[in-house]
């Protein structure tokens, strides 16, 4: 009788063992997995920023800008009517420039149109939509915030379209401050 449970007492370890050890894979499993994870949020958070900052570049140079430059056409890349939401319309250089920040950062400046409002009478809101995107090895990221800035009505500022060189007045509901009035990121 005593040699029975002799063998019992080593099955019953054996099986122990065996489910300690099938714990101990599936913990370093998990614990492989969260690795994976946390290096995809932080590189996603890096081509985030690249992105956020070729877009802020873009800011900077229309809020430097004085209004002669813009009326003159001098300050490179303002498009219009075109929808940079689009993939596709990345893989066409005239609708971009590449960022100081990183040589996968551009950014595109699209002229919107203007809404004319407040006092003086012979001034208006220019709307612009600024896109910053990150193109590299960790994947693509878009932002796009829109900037508005106080000009003379009566001189629109050029911009390179093929288009209809109508320039539409905005929604009256936006306000009438200078500056950044959104913010996003854009998910296709």
């Amino acid at each position: 009788m005593n040699n029975n449970q002799n063998g019992s007492v080593m099955v019953i370890a054996l099986m122990l063992m065996a489910l300690l050890t099938l714990l101990g894979v599936s913990a370093i499993n998990s614990a492989t997995i969260e690795i994976q994870i946390a290096g995809n949020e932080r590189s996603y958070k890096q081509n985030f920023y690249k992105a956020e900052a070729a877009a802020i570049e873009a800011i900077q140079i229309i809020q430097n800008s004085n209004k002669s430059q813009l009326e003159a056409g001098l300050i490179k890349g303002i498009i219009k009517d075109v929808k940079m939401t689009k993939n596709s319309n990345w893989n066409d250089s005239n609708n971009y420039l590449t960022s100081k920040i990183d040589s996968n950062s551009y950014y595109s400046i699209v002229y919107e149109g203007f809404k004319p409002g407040s006092p003086p009478l012979t001034q208006a809101l220019h709307y612009f939509l600024i896109y910053g995107c990150y193109r590299g090895s960790g994947g693509v990221v878009l932002i796009e915030t829109g900037y508005r800035k106080r000009l003379d009505i009566n001189n629109p500022i050029p911009v390179s379209s093929t288009g209809n060189e109508n320039y539409g007045i905005m929604a009256n509901n936006i306000g009438n401050k200078e500056g950044i009035y959104f913010w996003r990121e854009v998910n296709e």
